[in-house]
């Protein structure tokens, strides 16, 4: 099994020779995007993977709802980051990239938001600049997401607005 170079995709085994490998520098170039790219560029492990992304409309809308709340709010010096959960991603936004999104100085906040349903989970760092062990887990419209070490807070309406209910056991 051959190894791909570093900045190499796994997938299209394009070079991405402007695209830095270092996540504090990966972060810092994210920040430079247009906010219309066609691409979503991920960095994993010291390669970066750039996909087409097909993604449900919930998907997208939990996306735009988080984007909307956080222009208004963010800090750039301090990094957040959010996924969206997708069925074929899931394990891996709970384990792997958690992980390694902890091992980065600059993440403040790592932020996991349902498409499904009102429901995320939160890891903020502390501090004394440890993570706690389990997440946060904030579930209905009524709670509000505390982004640590950013000073700011998002309405789970506003995130989950046009995303149904959970469903309710009888």
């Amino acid at each position: 099994m051959s190894q791909t170079a570093p900045g190499f995709s796994d997938l299209t085994q394009e070079p991405f020779v402007d695209i830095p490998t270092e996540p504090e520098a990966f972060l810092r170039w994210g920040t430079t995007l247009d906010r219309h790219h066609p691409y979503k560029h991920e960095l994993s492990n010291g390669k970066v993977s750039r996909l087409m992304i097909q993604v449900s409309r919930a998907h997208w809308l939990v996306t735009a709802n988080i984007l909307g709340e956080l222009l208004q709010k963010v800090d750039h010096d301090r990094f957040l980051i959010v996924e969206v959960l997708s069925p074929s991603t899931a394990g891996l936004d709970f384990t792997a990239k958690l992980q390694e999104y902890k091992r980065i100085p600059s993440v403040q906040t790592y932020l996991i938001c349902s498409q499904d349903e009102p429901r995320a989970w939160v890891w903020a760092r502390q501090g004394d600049g440890s993570w706690p062990k389990l997440p946060r887990e904030l579930i209905g419209r009524e709670d509000r997401i505390a982004l640590g070490g950013l000073d700011i807070e998002l309405a789970m309406a506003a995130i989950s607005r046009g995303i149904p209910d959970a469903p309710t056991v009888p």
